[in-house]
């Protein structure tokens, strides 16, 4: 007993010696040993092993204990032996996350061994795929990706359709009727994001389809509309530029939950159309709504979700307030007193804390106010975006890292690079010198922060523990930085 115990001390120990001398940016890793792999296998958590471009059997054996996210998207080629270790990775408590969207193509092979897999299977960088794959394919239990593909026969999507689980072919930009047909016959989740046009037709076979449809599409006529009304099951719509109400009228017939994505504004014709719909109503990409469009939406008696808007007025507020259903205002930040206190008597509005409610009395007193602040969705930087109400410009950072700077303008588009020179605490390379040419370095703009703030003037920048206030002529821009999180800005004119 004595032995074996300490046989098993050794593993361990040896085992915890290896992961002390891996990176933690596990991505980063080119070459994996197989005593290396047994001991990333043991780590809680996503493990990122996209810098592999070779795996070998013993390797995979051992990945396969992980018990977790796998990520394995630089490898390109995949033995039978490989892919069968990698298929039974995950468990009933931990479901399988695996992704190998450096896979540009597949053999029926290796399609066998993922038949038996569970869980999330991305093969998103397969270009091609055999009815043969499909059908093996097809016996996958979980999610699975394969929008890489930008065809599919159809001998291979009616063995797609047997798939148990959600199907994810964002990568057809075009959908014959008779290959939707058979694709309606799936009886789970559904995705088509990736549609250049959808005809008449193609519309009227998916909405034989039971389960939740996403489809991405720049317009949407009213026939297309009146046949997607009749899905049964959650009816996701992204890529519109513009909802016409004659669509929005057919679209209101739907049964279930119903979201639409992409317009940031919506008439008030189509928001009549839309109160007349009976379920969960999502308009989260909507950023600007008239009082009336308002007004008609808090007619709708199902859940309203309109997530997108940032302020109301009070005649809106009060619209809403009074509404039968339940309202989702997760993104409001701007509401005078008045209209907070009506949204906020009725126990079917969610909204965030007061303390997060900018008012609007107090807006009107100051020129910049903080709109929004959210990580940024690049996997290799850890940035901040900050965007304000108006149109102004703006600066920004994290206290922990280097400067960014940023401008917001009409259009939204957003700008975003580092300050490399930036060392220890970013606030001592802040300078307008620096946020100007840096403007023109990087994007070949003219900042015009130099004329709002006037001539640069020696000593303006002062830092006060945690918190970097800049004075010019009246004009003020504090940076608070946050212990480890983005710091807050807040800018005033004269």
């Amino acid at each position: 007993m004595r032995c074996a115990a300490s046989i098993m001390a050794l593993a361990l120990f040896t085992g915890i010696s290896v992961a002390q001398d891996l990176p933690q940016e596990t991505k980063q890793i080119k070459v994996l040993t197989i005593e290396e792999a047994e001991s990333l296998a043991l780590r809680h958590g996503d493990l990122n092993l996209d810098g592999l471009q070779t795996l070998g059997e013993a390797v995979a054996e051992k990945l396969s204990g992980h018990r977790a996210g796998l990520s394995l998207r630089g490898i390109p080629t995949l033995s039978e032996a490989e892919a069968e270790s990698l298929s039974h990775t995950g468990n009933w408590m931990h479901p399988s996350r695996l992704r190998l969207d450096g896979l540009t193509s597949i053999s029926s092979g290796v399609a066998s061994k993922f038949a038996r897999h569970e869980g999330f299977l991305s093969l998103a960088g397969v270009k091609e795929l055999s009815p043969e794959c499909a059908m093996y394919l097809g016996q996958h239990r979980g999610v699975i990706d394969l929008s890489g593909l930008s065809t599919l026969s159809r001998a291979a999507a009616r063995e797609l359709a047997n798939h148990n689980g959600t199907l994810l072919l964002d990568g057809l930009s075009e959908v014959p009727a008779s290959t939707a047909e058979l694709l309606a016959s799936h009886g789970d989740d559904l995705s088509l994001m990736g549609l250049a046009a959808l005809p008449e037709e193609t519309a009227e076979a998916l909405a034989k389809h039971q389960g939740s449809l996403s489809i991405k599409v720049a317009v949407l006529s009213g026939a297309a509309a009146r046949h997607l009304s009749h899905h049964r099951g959650t009816l996701l719509i992204r890529g519109l530029t513009t909802l016409y109400p004659e669509a929005a009228e057919e679209l209101a017939q739907h049964k279930g939950s119903l979201s639409i994505g992409s317009p940031e504004s919506l008439s008030p014709a189509c928001a009549k159309a839309l109160s007349k719909h009976d379920g969960l109503l999502m308009l989260n990409s909507v950023t600007t709504l008239s009082d009336g469009a308002v007004i008609w939406l808090s007619r709708h008696r199902g859940g309203l979700a309109l997530g997108g808007l940032d302020t109301l007025s009070d005649k809106a507020a009060a619209a809403l307030a009074k509404g039968a259903g339940s309202v989702q205002l997760e993104g409001i930040r701007v509401l005078s007193e008045e209209a907070d206190r009506r949204l906020r008597a009725n126990a079917n509005v969610s909204m965030p804390k007061a303390d997060e409610i900018i008012r609007q009395e107090e807006q009107a007193n100051g020129g910049f106010v903080l709109r929004e602040i959210r990580w940024g969705d690049s996997p290799d930087e850890d940035f901040v975006f900050v965007r304000e109400i108006d149109n102004g410009d703006l600066v920004y950072c994290r206290p922990t890292d280097n400067l960014r700077f940023g401008r917001h303008k009409a259009s939204k588009k957003e700008y975003v690079f580092r300050d490399e020179r930036g060392k220890g605490n970013p606030f001592q390379s802040l300078s307008l010198r620096t946020v100007n040419i840096n403007f023109e370095k990087q994007f070949g703009l003219s900042s015009d922060m130099e004329k709002w703030l006037g001539p640069s003037k020696a000593g303006d920048l002062s830092d006060g523990g945690g918190c970097v206030t800049w004075r010019n002529d009246g004009c003020r821009v504090t940076f608070f930085g946050v212990g480890d999180g983005p710091a807050l800005v807040w800018m005033t004119k004269p």
